[in-house]
């Protein structure tokens, strides 16, 4: 059951990358300055990495809904750490998300540096509290 906790969290930081990591790339392709006969190629690709961003944020919230069943998992075993690191890292991705305040059109980069720092840091310290879980499982 642990295993199963850890995967459902690693599955939601994974898609978190995945969302996270395609704002940066349409904001450089909004960037990026084009010849007026390339305006409608742009937008176009502006528009499918767009639609690839509000695909990817889907899937990231089905994950965060996934994951709170980890927290109930880690109560069961008595893994009170591992619950409140979980719970962490799923207020890091959740506050994140909130920042980039993303919806298919527009989005916030403002505070991207300072959010992944963040997001990171919870993962390493779940993972750290994971690792103890299983070492003493072991």
């Amino acid at each position: 059951m642990l295993t199963d906790a850890a995967q459902l969290y690693e599955a939601l930081f994974q898609s978190f990358l995945k969302y996270s990591w395609t704002l940066p790339k349409i904001a450089a392709m909004v960037a990026t300055s084009v010849k007026e006969n390339a305006v409608e190629v742009k937008r176009k690709m502006v528009a499918d990495k767009a639609s690839e961003g509000v695909q990817l944020r889907m899937h990231m919230m089905e994950k965060l809904q996934e994951s709170l069943s980890a927290q109930w998992l880690f109560i069961v075993l008595k893994e009170e750490a591992c619950k409140e690191r979980a719970a962490a890292l799923h207020q890091a991705i959740t506050y994140a998300d909130e920042s980039y305040k993303f919806d298919g059109k527009s989005y916030d980069l403002t505070r991207f540096d300072e959010t992944s720092i963040v997001v990171r840091d919870a993962r390493e310290e779940f993972f750290k509290e994971m690792q103890k879980a299983f070492d003493r499982r072991a």
